[in-house]
């Protein structure tokens, strides 16, 4: 069996096709502020950036037999998703974002229903090729948080961003053919 070179690895780096691009993505869902807050496909194409969530393992000690301590799988847990947004001109996303967190916690101070303030949001993978090669369905997403926006006078060339922490109950992958969103 012959060796890896760094000549072989190089080569099957630059080989289209052989490496998922990290640029080649969409993100997509319902708004739960009903049919005339949706997000705009214009709006979801300023995603910036988003992450594929990840998941742990919870573990706990099995220290019942004697010996060396082993931990066992006791559930999973999963970390807030953080997404962000290029603004428009009339800061269009983050008045949605604002909206939907009204629907969580209003100006009164009362909570909403968790199936009136949720949705389920799709991220798929593209290759070079542009078809889809990854997707997940994370279920039950709400926005968290909304960072602070930053005004400055410093980069007169720079964009209005913002970022959204979104909360989500879990995900899973699927079909790569079928439309959802």
């Amino acid at each position: 069996m012959p060796i890896p070179s760094i000549h072989n690895f190089i080569s099957e780096v630059v080989r289209p096709g052989n490496f998922a691009r990290q640029y080649n993505y969409t993100v997509s869902f319902t708004s739960p502020l009903g049919p005339l807050r949706n997000p705009t496909q214009g709006m979801l194409l300023r995603c910036e950036s988003i992450a594929f969530p990840g998941q742990n393992i919870s573990t706990s000690n099995d220290d019942l037999r004697i010996g060396p301590i082993r931990d066992h799988a006791s559930n999973v847990t999963y970390g807030d998703l953080t997404a962000v947004f290029l603004c428009s001109a009339d800061l269009a996303e983050l008045k949605f974002f604002e909206e939907w967190q009204h629907l969580i916690f209003n100006e009164h101070f009362q909570v909403g229903y968790y199936d009136r303030y949720t949705t389920d949001l799709t991220i798929k993978q593209y290759d070079e090729s542009n078809s889809n090669t990854y997707s997940i369905l994370v279920n039950d997403v709400y926005p968290k948080s909304i960072a602070d926006t930053t005004l400055t006078t410093a980069e007169k060339t720079s964009f209005h961003k913002i970022t959204v922490t979104l909360a989500f109950y879990k995900y899973k992958e699927i079909d790569t053919d079928i439309e959802y969103n």
